[in-house]
């Protein structure tokens, strides 16, 4: 059995064994934690927005350019998302393409929302630190060789 074959049995084991109070009391307050941090973000975006000219802008929009920029939006976190794939196969972890579109999904989402560089890389990192056991270094070196081949060869 791979290693990735018995991180997989032990998440799926922490899922179905029942949860002790403390741990339910401790995912209700993180809950509530990150309502409260949001709410106060979102309070500090918007106290300084003038809603009248949102309001005109959106009125007036042409709803056909704003429906191309999210399909163009959403096309380019598919692309990504699968090559961040295909460069973890290289490091032989074979991830779930539904797990890794929605690893992919939670990092973009910290790296809006938490400050620096490293917010949302961090996090997928973490994750597949822990769920799989592999090397930190590994996983973080050949994470940061998808931002290199983002710049594609130089002719």
């Amino acid at each position: 059995m791979t290693e990735i074959d018995k991180s997989i049995i032990e998440e799926v084991e922490e899922e179905v064994n029942p949860k002790t109070l403390k741990q339910k009391l401790w995912n209700i307050a993180k809950t509530i934690l990150k309502f409260a941090v949001t709410t106060v973000l979102l309070y500090f975006v918007f106290r300084r927005v003038p809603f009248a000219d949102v309001k005109y802008r959106m009125i007036h929009a042409n709803y056909w350019w704003m429906l191309a920029a999210l399909v163009s939006f959403f096309i380019s976190i598919v692309v990504s998302a699968w090559r961040l794939s295909s460069f973890f196969k290289s490091i032989n972890l074979r991830l779930d393409a539904k797990f890794n579109f929605r690893l992919y999904l939670l990092g973009l989402f910290y790296n809006f929302l938490l400050p620096g560089g490293i917010g949302g890389d961090g996090y997928k990192i973490y994750i597949l630190n822990k769920n799989y056991k592999l090397p930190g270094r590994k996983v973080f070196l050949q994470y940061y060789l998808t931002g290199l081949a983002a710049f594609g060869p130089s002719d």
